[in-house]
């Protein structure tokens, strides 16, 4: 009788051990995936604003360089990749049919 009051004891006491240690296992499971979305968000934004800018300055010229044109692609991939919407996609035709110098 004793020794089972004891072995409940035990394991409720190693079963609420591992629910703590669970839910603290989710918790930084949760806090690591915000992270990471406010990370590709970031980047995703930094990305835009680096193809808005270099598509307005060369359209500004009114012509390209040819590694204008390979930063654009390279960045616009990237953007799309990370989520990025359709927004900056007229911009970048756009700036595709500018004269290459």
């Amino acid at each position: 009788m004793i020794a089972e009051g004891i072995m409940e004891i035990v394991i409720s006491v190693l079963l609420m051990g591992v629910s703590f240690l669970g839910g603290a296992f989710l918790r930084s499971v949760k806090k690591g995936r915000s992270r990471q979305e406010a990370i590709e968000e970031g980047l995703r934004a930094l990305l835009r604003d680096s193809i808005i800018h270099e598509c307005d300055r060369c359209t500004e010229r009114g012509y390209m360089h040819i590694h204008n044109l390979e930063s654009v692609d390279d960045m616009s991939k990237m953007y799309y990749a990370l989520g990025g919407n359709g927004a900056v996609k007229k911009l970048v035709e756009d700036f595709k049919k500018l004269e290459v110098r």
